[in-house]
């Protein structure tokens, strides 16, 4: 059999045509190179991050009130 010859324009595309930042050029190389699973743990390190700084604040403020 054949192999399909044609490509997916959207699996070709670059960005050569838009106008990025120059500190933004590494970020934009790594998330576009990186693996499903390294944005998977890193979601889920920021979301635990957001989670503990979120349960600091409430413990600060609890510890604050006067009442």
């Amino acid at each position: 059999m054949a192999a399909n010859a044609t490509t997916s324009p959207l699996a070709t595309i670059k960005l050569g045509a838009a106008s990025v930042a120059p500190q933004l050029e590494y970020v934009i190389d790594y998330v576009s190179n990186a693996s499903t699973w390294s944005i998977l743990a890193t979601l889920l390190a920021l979301a635990v991050v957001y989670d503990q700084c979120m349960l600091a604040a409430d413990k600060h403020l609890d510890s604050c009130n006067l009442s």
